[in-house]
C-alpha cells in the first residue's frame, strides 16, 4: 500500500501510513523501507530519508541493501544534492551498479552538473557498454553544451562496440486497445489532446 500510494503521487499519505504502521504494526522490514524511501521522493519529504535510514539499523535492525542505497542516491540526485549523492556512492559497502550510476548521471544531466557527468558517464559505460540510452544521454548533454568533440568520441565508441540505437517507446492499454508511442510521435489520432494533457500534468507535478 505504501509503494502504491507513493507511485501514484500520494507521497505524504504513504508516509503517514508508514508512521501508523510503526505505532500499530506489523513491524516494517527491508521491503517496507524501500517503499518508504520511494515515498520520500517529494519536495515536502526530502529531509526524511536520513532519519529513515537511521531507524532501519538502530531501531529495527534491518540491514541496508543496494536497493536502499539506490533509493537514497536517486532521491539526492533528483533534488540536486549531487555532492551528498556522490559521497554516499563512495561510502557504500557494496559496489554501485548501473542503476545507481544511472540515477546519479540523470541527476547530473538534469541539474547541468557538467563536472560530475564525466565521472558518472565513464563508470556507467564501463558497467553497461551496450546500453544505447546511456550514450545518447551523454551525447545530448555534450551537444547542448557545444562540446562536439565529446559527441564524436561517444559515437566512435558506439561504432567500435557495435551498439545499436533502439528507438524509445511506451504503451498504454485503453479498453483492450494497446496504444504504442515512440519519441516525438505525432501519428496518434489524438496526439494533440495527449500532449496538452501531458503539459498540464507537468505543471501540476511542478507545483
Amino acid at each position: 500500500m505504501i509503494l502504491g500510494l507513493a507511485t501514484n503521487g500520494k507521497n505524504e499519505t504513504a508516509f503517514d501510513l508508514f508512521e501508523e504502521m510503526e505505532q500499530k504494526g506489523p513491524v516494517p522490514n527491508g521491503i517496507t523501507f524501500v517503499a518508504v524511501l520511494v515515498a520520500c521522493n517529494h519536495k515536502t519529504l526530502l529531509k526524511k530519508p536520513w532519519s529513515i535510514l537511521g531507524k532501519m539499523s538502530k531501531v529495527y535492525d534491518v540491514e541496508l541493501t543496494i536497493e536502499h542505497y539506490g533509493c537514497m542516491i536517486d532521491l539526492l540526485a533528483r533534488s540536486g544534492q549531487l555532492k551528498e549523492a556522490e559521497k554516499l556512492i563512495k561510502l557504500m559497502p557494496m559496489k554501485p551498479d548501473g542503476a545507481i550510476w544511472g540515477s546519479f548521471l540523470h541527476g547530473c544531466l538534469t541539474h547541468n552538473a557538467i563536472h560530475l557527468v564525466e565521472t558518472a558517464g565513464k563508470r556507467l559505460l564501463e558497467l553497461e557498454p551496450t546500453h544505447s540510452g546511456r550514450y545518447v544521454g551523454l551525447a545530448n548533454m555534450y551537444a547542448s553544451n557545444g562540446s562536439w568533440e565529446g559527441v564524436i568520441k561517444l559515437r566512435k565508441m558506439m561504432t567500435e562496440r557495435r551498439v545499436a540505437i533502439a528507438p524509445s517507446w511506451s504503451f498504454i492499454e485503453v479498453y483492450g486497445n494497446v496504444n504504442k508511442f515512440f519519441v516525438n510521435d505525432q501519428c496518434h489520432p489524438q496526439a494533440k489532446d495527449i500532449h496538452d494533457v501531458l503539459k498540464l500534468l507537468k505543471i501540476v507535478l511542478m507545483n
